[in-house]
């Protein structure tokens, strides 16, 4: 097979269990992946074991999109709608990764044994989420990086170290030797988790990736294997905890972060302990499914990276392909020169996955020296483990004893660009999971009206700190618009007026000096201002700069009256060596509005004739579903959203009715100033509703409120229209 190539760039988040994989879920529907040659069930229904409640969390605030459970799999091995294993670029459809997990095998009483999140098709996954009585919040995923502030860029939670950030009077309860700052693990091991006292969990905690994720599992949990190995499955009595990292700076934006622990909390020495990361990568482009998306790869070892590749046929449909994904090894408790790497390629259609414990531990630990298998010779569906251990002695585990481990999976268009993404994954871990960050997301809000929004925001971001070089090395603004929260268009772009270019030549194209709002250059600009007052501060250690003590606004003009617009507001650096211009991530830290028709501003009046219902036909989903939001338990929902726009300001009630002329539900649109209302497509009793053609008739007309929302006799007009809804 021809290995000089190159490739062309292309562009998953609950799993709530599996009671809950019957619900219809509400992203739109994914190309179907290979599922028929796994059960479709992962345990055993009705199965009476103490566990934890399983589901799934997704990375996207960079440039990938992950999934990962809280039972040692990632990806979207069962295809669930609307989730990826790992998407890249984000927002594509490009999917690398149907199913990968952890693989640790050890020695017990002489005999070998391996527990496995996942060993591919038949499903085998070993680990369950685990159920602790002394902290009950470690069921699930819990976000270490406080979602709900996400919407503020980079999340700091809830404080920082040294501080009475819970106004309590004691400064940082935390005790001593939390090495993350974050008192996840020690409250696993402690109990400690509320330290003072006030209901609130892990207050004085900084995440240090812009999502951070933790969840613990556990092997024990023999019962509820679905599909077991033919010589069943033995527990080794070890707990995982796995925190994971992803970052939006887009130098570190196509790799995440797997930190892992594994405890043994058996009775039992564990000798000869090898540890393995094991995937079934298929390189899957946007429109491919079956053995055509999956039956297509290659793979092969890259040794001076310590990770395993994964590359898509050349030839195909999809061309070059989307790109490239890997897992490399970041850290374990022997440096990384010293560990003995064993690699080992095995395809599906062939048959030549490991199935019992023996086979499998021996891919771990194949002998002295370790064996590195040959690249893929053909095009198949390729599954590979890289397994490692130390070259000198081995790894013993006894009751209480922890192994930590840290691996990366990485995405890249090209070789060199995969390679590349390593080496960052590597210097970040080693700087205690930190890079160069971007300022701070700007504090802003929007304040919709009639043909305008509005877009406020704060100048926090302008005494940011970089966490490495300790600059305060803020530069300008970029205030984006987008109407599906994927694709952004610039609105406009402001920076500091640097005469004496302090800043590097090599950014000079970023840095334009184009001017604050503030500076004589835009003051006067229409549509935009400023409130406050200025002060002079140093920066750094040698140069000082004008901040603004007060907010900015701009007003978006060009908008249409009544569609959904996504706004953000972010905060850009002088420029790293290395890394770039370095810009506060958009994740989830967007915000929507319309621009409001009002009574005095709508020149309709009643005319109903211009309602419609969008979009118009729903096909399973549309682009202002696409990114969802995470519910208070921290699972990713997708709710779905149909719109009836157009409707009059004096009010409007809206009945929607089955094609057989069932009731559905009555929608009212109170007065006031907006033109639209969106339902969540439930009916009157919360259930979803199924594909069909659908009737609705609206009716305008004024409210009264007394006792209730009721209707003005003689209301006004009525119209007769349908829709249709395809799942």
């Amino acid at each position: 097979m021809n290995r000089n190539i190159t490739f062309r760039s292309g562009r998953g988040c609950a799993l709530l269990g599996a009671a809950l994989l019957a619900v219809a879920m509400t992203a739109p529907q994914l190309q179907a992946r290979r599922t028929s040659d796994r059960g479709p069930v992962r345990f055993k229904e009705g199965a009476q074991v103490d566990v934890g409640k399983r589901s799934l969390m997704v990375h996207d605030v960079g440039n990938v999109r992950m999934s990962l459970s809280n039972w040692g799999e990632q990806g979207n091995p069962d295809g669930v709608p609307g989730y990826y294993g790992f998407e890249f670029p984000l927002g594509s459809g490009n999917d690398f990764l149907f199913s990968s997990g952890i693989w640790v095998g050890a020695i017990v009483n002489g005999q070998k044994f391996v527990s496995t999140g996942t060993d591919g098709d038949n499903g085998t996954n070993e680990f369950a989420p685990f159920l602790s009585s002394v902290a009950p919040y470690l069921n699930s995923f819990y976000p270490l990086s406080a979602i709900s502030e996400l919407v503020n860029g980079r999340a700091t939670v809830r404080g920082a170290k040294g501080v009475d950030d819970d106004n309590d009077g004691r400064i940082d309860e935390d005790p001593a030797g939390d090495r993350t700052n974050d008192l996840m693990d020690e409250a696993f091991v402690h109990g400690a988790y509320n330290d003072d006292g006030d209901e609130k969990l892990d207050e004085d905690g900084d995440a240090r990736g812009t999502q951070e994720y933790f969840t613990v599992y556990d092997d024990r949990y023999v019962g509820q294997v679905q599909s077991s190995d033919p010589d069943g499955h033995t527990p080794l009595n070890i707990l995982v905890t796995q925190r994971t990292y992803a970052w939006g700076e887009a130098y570190a934006s196509e790799f995440i972060l797997v930190d892992l622990v594994v405890r043994n909390i058996g009775e039992l020495p564990l000798t000869e302990v090898y540890v393995g990361l094991f995937a079934d990568a298929d390189i899957v482009a946007k429109g491919e499914s079956g053995d055509a998306a999956s039956a297509d790869d290659w793979n092969f070892y890259d040794a001076p990276n310590l990770m395993m590749v994964q590359g898509d046929d050349t030839t195909d449909a999809d061309g070059f392909g989307p790109g490239l994904f890997a897992m490399k090894i970041v850290r374990t408790p022997k440096p990384l020169d010293s560990l003995k790497i064993s690699f080992s390629n095995f395809e599906r259609l062939g048959g030549g996955d490991p199935e019992t414990n023996i086979d499998k531990y021996n891919l771990l630990n194949p002998g002295p020296n370790g064996v590195i298998m040959p690249p893929a010779s053909f095009l198949s569906d390729w599954r590979y483990l890289l397994g490692f251990g130390p070259k000198e002695g081995s790894w013993v585990l006894r009751p209480g004893e922890s192994l930590p481990v840290t691996v990366a999976f990485i995405a890249g268009t090209r070789l060199e660009d995969l390679r590349r993404n390593a080496q960052w994954a590597q210097a970040i871990y080693d700087n205690d999971f930190q890079g160069p960050q971007a300022p701070d997301q700007p504090r802003f809000s929007l304040q919709p009206s009639t043909d305008r929004i509005r877009i406020t925001w704060e100048s926090n971001a302008e005494t940011s700190q970089d966490p490495i070089s300790k600059d305060f090395d803020f530069e300008g603004y970029v205030i984006q618009r987008s109407s599906d929260a994927v694709n952004w268009f610039t609105l406009t772009q402001f920076d500091k007026i640097n005469p004496n270019d302090e800043f590097d030549p090599e950014f000079r194209r970023e840095n334009l000096n184009l001017g604050m709002p503030y500076d004589s250059i835009r003051f006067g600009d229409a549509g935009l201002g400023w409130t406050g007052t200025l002060d002079t501060v140093f920066a750094g250690t040698d140069s000082a700069h004008v901040v603004l003590r007060g907010n900015y606004w701009l007003e978006d003009r060009d908008v249409l009256r009544g569609w959904n617009y996504f706004y953000i507001v972010r905060a850009f650096d002088k420029g790293v060596s290395g890394a770039g211009v370095l810009i506060t991530p958009v994740g989830r830290s967007y915000l929507e509005a319309a621009a409001t028709n009002t009574l005095s501003t709508w020149p309709y009046g009643e005319d109903l004739e211009r309602v419609i219902v969008v979009p118009n036909p729903y096909q399973g989903g549309h682009q202002l579903e696409s990114s969802g939001a995470l519910d208070a338990s921290g699972v990713k929902r997708y709710p779905r959203k149909l719109y009836f726009m157009n409707l009059p300001p004096t009010g409007a009630r809206i009945d929607v009715y089955s094609l057989a002329g069932d009731h559905i539900i009555t929608l009212e649109h109170p007065p006031g100033g907006s033109d639209q209302l969106v339902w969540d497509m439930r009916n009157k009793y919360q259930q979803e509703i199924v594909s069909g053609v659908y009737l609705y008739v609206v009716e305008s007309g004024r409210f009264y409120y007394s006792g209730g929302r009721r209707w003005i006799e003689g209301s006004g007009q009525t119209k007769i229209d349908k829709f249709v809804v395809l799942k």
